[in-house]
């Protein structure tokens, strides 16, 4: 067969021979489907056609005649071959070189072998060459007509159909493949280069023990493991044409973490003692050749230096590091010597020490499995693109780092609940499956009817999370689950996830029961921390609503998720979504103490550092040592306020729990001097402390247990924030206003004396009006908090005819005496 792809050369007789061999490869793709043949032959011609071009009297290596051919064609033409004619010597050669040099005994080697399309590129790239240097070289006038595929799938067979619904995608600027990750990084024929754009390293042992998990989890099967994507350009080394040079354009990561993994593993295999294993055992050669390599008896990084460099200009560090430790020794303990001295402290060091300690106790027989199952079954798909000039690897990088919108934090997590079902289960019954985990995590409509948006939704999903596994972290007895510090970002709430939720082949009873657990923590966050559905009287939270909307100003998910475990059993009504509240009373005592000291050591200390997690994690497992007890839900509010009082008692048990000093709560001295003479520190501080307040001045007399209900509330203050001439010339005592009395102003403007609370509506009228008519408003509204009494006749603001400094400052001591004696009773 000769098809009209190469009937331009039937009018140069010296062509004829060029005509016999195209026709001999189109037979090999379409008569005898031979694609291999179709490889070799292909390769082959390229060598005698290059000799010819170079007017050679001996065949010689195809790179080696590459080389020789570029430098003719600049003495000759004054210019460069093109990049894509180069690109597409290269792509012969690549693909001819990979699939044929594997070591005999691969039983992949049948697997390897060229599609159809790749067949059909490889004749497109043939032609375009041949024009090329027809032109070129020779010097013919002829015309250049687009290849034409079609005619290889019309005369193919319908087996092909696959390979012609794909060939309108095939570019040879773009090349896929999938390699093992073994094959493609311990291949001593593949040498990687860092180009200077690259990121740092950043992989750190955290996210090497989640590779090493998955590794050895899954070393007993023989499941491939999708390893990502690797993309790069390469062309034939101009030192050794025999190798490729891969410039990564991304995927330094994995290539880099592989190749230290890889190094660990080679370094306990070497150190074994032979009476520890009971079979024929040699390291695998494709180690024994990379990190045993010896020159002059002595051990050489020449081999490491030309596998992995790093051009990027503030990575020497980098370099150095990997080439130091990829390189072999004879001695261990000098070997480790040399990493402590010369490398100290960084993330390749680490990560090597991660993996070797690891793997160290582990039998040869077990390490040697999980060699084999990482190096042949963790699946790279490489994308190649060619050297073409128009190809900006800049701008690749750009695109496959930055492009597009990640799946945020609450579907990874839906995708791997989905992906521990039983497959077979999930096969048939995913339609019910699905709906039962997402009907739990649906977000409330807020009040004003307005649904929030996803992105603000996901922030959410991701405080439930963050909460959910912390806390499961701190009611866990197993110090080792939790390995690593749980992080506020997506990656490190999947993984942390992943160890408590680790089951596989859930049954339909298991994934339902998997479920109804997570649903019922994010009933209790969506009711504490999103739209106050506790304000509903129908809810079941609403009797606590007080103190939640207390608490609302900063996240305690973490305690309250341990309350509720506590009184209701962790029992719940999945249907219904309703969770069984036993011993009230003791909840809200509890509840209570949270409030009590949480408000007021910011309010007195000024510090947020107390709301970390780490100090709720504390709390949480001091009060686990005492579960034991009959009388724990009983004295459990007990509990909490002397561990937040410093009063709490230790033991062994509980030593380590203990709250630290200046996180206790403050004094009863140090309470009142600060409201007496400090500013509220902030308005959600302000809100609680007032409505405490009003809520006591109201039932003081009655012993009842009433809440005012504001539409909406607002902060006044009384001498407002912007003063008119009249509140001056009050404060003042008719005097001249001067920066003595401005200090004075700045100083008591936010003291809790200068403070009540408003609905918004009456706050909006009054907020900048004289005194006088503040107190008809006052008045009108009916205010508890202007009938405090304070001073020596038990004046109020509803009895007084000015407010003055002296009012703020003795309003400030009364108020302060009130919160500490009365409603927090210190």
């Amino acid at each position: 067969m000769i098809s009209n792809n190469f009937k331009f050369l039937e009018d140069y007789y010296e062509y004829k021979w060029i005509i016999e061999r195209m026709s001999t490869l189109e037979d090999l793709l379409i008569v005898d489907e031979d694609y291999n043949g179709v490889l070799i032959e292909s390769y082959t011609f390229l060598e005698e056609y290059l000799k010819e071009l170079l007017s050679l009297k001996e065949l010689r290596k195809l790179g080696e005649m590459k080389n020789m051919l570029r430098s003719m064609f600049m003495d000759r033409k004054q210019k460069k071959i093109e990049g894509r004619i180069l690109n597409f010597l290269d792509y012969i050669m690549f693909e001819r070189n990979s699939r044929f040099h594997a070591p005999k005994d691969d039983i992949n080697v049948e697997q390897s072998k060229p599609s159809f399309l790749q067949c059909v590129t490889i004749l497109k790239n043939l032609k375009s060459i041949i024009n090329y240097f027809v032109i070129e070289i020779d010097g013919k006038d002829i015309e250049v007509k687009t290849f034409d595929e079609n005619i290889y799938f019309v005369k193919s067979s319908h087996k092909n159909i696959r390979d012609e619904e794909e060939k309108f995608f095939d570019d040879p600027q773009i090349n896929i493949y999938k390699t093992p990750i073994g094959k493609l990084v311990l291949d001593k024929n593949k040498l990687f280069t860092i180009p200077p754009y690259q990121r740092d390293y950043r992989w750190t042992p955290e996210e090497c023990s989640e590779l090493l998990d998955q590794v050895i989890d899954k070393s007993e099967s023989n499941e491939l493991i999708y390893f990502g994507t690797i993309a790069c350009k390469y062309e034939v080394s101009l030192i050794d044409n025999s190798k490729l040079d891969i410039k990564l354009i991304d995927g330094q990561q994995r290539v880099t973490t592989s190749l230290i993994l890889f190094k660990a593993i080679y370094d306990i295999m070497k150190s074994a003692d032979p009476e520890d294993y009971d079979y024929m055992f040699s390291i695998p050669d494709e180690l024994e050749y990379l990190f045993n390599y010896k020159e002059n008896g002595i051990y050489s990084p020449k081999r490491i230096n030309e596998k992995y460099r790093n051009f990027a200009s503030d990575k020497r560090n980098a370099t150095d590091s990997i080439n130091l430790i990829l390189r072999g020794y004879s001695n261990r303990n000098e070997f480790e010597e040399e990493l402590r001295h010369k490398l100290s402290k960084n993330q390749i060091l680490d990560n090597y020490y991660y993996f070797y300690n690891s793997l160290k106790n582990l039998s040869i027989e077990n390490l040697e499995k999980i060699y084999e199952y990482y190096y042949n079954k963790f699946i790279i798909s490489f994308i190649v693109f060619d050297n073409n000039e128009n190809n900006n690897e800049m701008e690749i990088f750009e695109n496959l780092n930055s492009k597009g919108k990640d799946l945020d934090t609450f579907d990874m997590i839906k995708n791997y609940i989905f992906n521990s079902i039983d497959e077979k289960v999930f096969k048939i019954k995913s339609n019910e499956l699905v709906p039962e985990l997402t009907k739990y995590f649906k977000m409330p409509i807020l009040k004003n009817g307005v649904k929030k948006s996803l992105d603000e939704d996901n922030k959410k999903y991701e405080e439930f999370l963050f909460n959910l596994i912390t806390y499961l972290d701190a009611i866990n007895d197993n110090k080792d689950l939790i390995k690593f510090k749980i992080q506020k970002n997506k990656k490190s709430l999947l993984k942390n996830f992943k160890r408590f939720y680790k089951d596989s082949n859930l049954s339909e009873k298991g994934y339902l029961a998997l479920c109804s657990d997570l649903g019922r923590y994010f009933h209790v966050f969506k009711v504490v921390r999103i739209g106050n559905l506790y304000e509903s009287s129908s809810n079941e939270f609403y009797e606590f609503g007080d103190i939640l909307k207390n608490l609302s100003h900063k996240d305690f998910s973490l305690l309250i998720f341990y309350l509720v475990d506590i009184y209701s059993d962790k029992t719940w009504n999945p249907d219904d979504r309703r969770i069984s509240l036993y011993n009230k009373e003791f909840l809200r005592d509890c509840l209570f103490e949270i409030e009590k000291w949480s408000s007021l050591l910011v309010q007195t200390r000024g510090t947020g550092q107390s709301f970390k997690e780490s100090t709720f994690i504390k709390l949480i497992k001091y009060l686990k040592t005492f579960e034991h007890s009959n009388e724990f839900k009983k004295n459990l509010p007990l509990l909490i306020k002397n561990w937040f009082s410093g009063d709490a008692k230790f033991d062994k048990l509980n030593e380590d729990y203990s709250l630290s000093q200046e996180l206790t709560l403050p004094t009863k001295e140090e309470i009142i001097n600060s409201f007496k003479n400090q500013k509220v520190q902030n308005v959600p501080l302000a809100n609680v402390f007032l409505s405490r307040l009003e809520q006591f001045w109201m039932n003081s007399r009655t012993k009842a247990n009433q809440n005012i209900s504001f539409g909406k509330t607002s902060l006044e203050h009384i001498v407002p924030q912007t003063l008119s001439s009249d509140w001056k010339n009050m404060l003042s005592g008719g005097k001249p206003w001067n920066k003595v009395l401005e200090d004075k102003y700045k100083e008591r403007l936010d003291k809790i004396g200068n403070l009540l609370l408003l609905d918004l509506p009456n706050n909006s009228e009054i907020k900048n009006s004289s005194f006088q008519v503040k107190q008809k408003s006052y008045k009108d509204t009916d205010s508890r908090l202007a009938k405090v009494p304070y001073g020596y006749n038990n004046a109020n603001l509803l009895t007084i005819d000015q407010f003055t400094f002296d009012d703020i400052d003795e309003r400030s001591s009364k108020i302060a005496s009130i919160i500490v004696n009365e409603i927090y009773n210190i």
